[in-house]
Formats: structure tokens, sequence, C-alpha cells
């Protein structure tokens, strides 16, 4: 909180982004939309080639919401346990990334369904974890700037990654498109997610060797 505490002139936006918590949840929310992106308009595109119509497309969007809906309450209980919520968030979604990079192989349907629900299984679990991690590190005085910050992030990669993996697609294939959709995804919140993880390792560090207080 030290590094983003908004004093009597206000909180810029440089000031925020200089936390590295801050950063993470910006790439987090950048990288869900273009997940979101790749999801509308690729993976509709490569089911296709399987056959699939209406019916399959309305049953893969429709496992795809019960999964999630059943998979954030048990996340939401791991959120509230996990000594450090950084570690659940960006594990969570790395493993979500990979999942979803990994349906570039899916050699069915079947298989294809089954990766994406191991990708809306870990993204699931992972969300309550970035919700409360906000909560956590951010002063109460400048949340509604930073909420602001992650949701810019995230409109501005939702306004421009739909058109580019479209391209991509048309250009290329779809295998290629969500491959570099989970390839952006993955490098953005592991290398976020490493600067937060540091950060939080060197500031329990410093909080052990306090004076006063005794050696774990």
């Amino acid at each position: 909180e030290d590094d983003v505490g908004g004093g009597a002139g206000g909180t810029s936006l440089a000031t925020i982004l200089r936390c590295p918590d801050q950063r993470l949840l910006v790439a987090i929310s950048a990288g869900s939309a273009i997940s979101q992106a790749a999801f509308m308009a690729v993976v509709p595109l490569h089911l296709v080639q399987w056959g699939a119509g209406p019916a399959s497309l309305g049953a893969v969007f429709g496992v795809v919401g019960v999964v999630s809906m059943l998979s954030m309450p048990l996340g939401a209980m791991l959120a509230d346990r996990a000594a450090d919520k950084r570690w659940l968030a960006v594990g969570g979604m790395l493993c979500s990334q990979l999942s979803f990079g990994a349906l570039a192989l899916a050699g069915s349907y079947e298989a294809f369904l089954a990766t994406l629900v191991v990708s809306n299984v870990a993204a699931g679990l992972a969300a309550p974890a970035v919700g409360a991690l906000m909560a956590e590190i951010t002063p109460r005085q400048i949340r509604g700037q930073a909420l602001s910050v992650h949701r810019t992030a995230a409109d501005m990669l939702g306004l421009v990654s739909p058109v580019a993996l479209g391209v991509l697609a048309d250009t290329y294939s779809c295998p290629l498109a969500i491959v570099t959709s989970a390839g952006a995804m993955a490098v953005m919140v592991a290398l976020t997610g490493a600067g937060s993880l540091g950060s939080s390792a060197v500031r329990a560090s410093l909080k052990g060797s306090a004076p006063g207080r005794p050696p774990s």
C-alpha cells in the first residue's frame, strides 16, 4: 500500500503503475480482455473444422458458463484462506492461459472442449483471488482510480484484440491466433507476477527482520 498511498496532492497514473502489485492487476485485466476476444472471435471459427454448428457452439458457451459458476465459489474459499493471494492469482491465471494455448493442439471436438474446461476452471479458481488482492493491497482512497486504470487497460485490449486475432486467424490459422493470444497473456502475467511476488517477499523479509521482532 505504501507504493500507491495517496497524499494531499492525489495519486497520479504513474504513481499507481509504479506499484508492482498494481502492474500485476493491470496485466490480469488486460489479459482477460485478450482471452475474451480470442474466445469470441477465434474459438468458434476453430470449432467449425469439426462440423460445429449453432447447437455445438451453444453447448460450448453453456459449458464454459457452468464451469465458471461452479469453480468460483471454490476459488473464493481458497482466496479467503490463502496467506498470500498473489500466488493463487498468478498461478491460476498462468495455468488458465497455458491451457488455453493448448487448445491449438486439440485433435477433436471432445479434446478441445475438455481443454477449454480446464482453462476455465483455472480462471474461475483464480478470479476471486484477483478481486480480493485488489481490495487488500489498494488503499481505500484510491480504489476508484486504480480500478479505472485496470478497466482502461482491459478496454484498450478489448478494442484491439478481436480485430488483430481475427486478421491473424484469417491470414494464417486459428491455432496460431490461439497460441499468440495465450502467449501474450502468459508473458504479461508471468513478468508482472514475478515483480509482484518478489516485492512481496522483500517486504515480508524486512518485516521479519525489524527491530524488536523475534526471528522466525
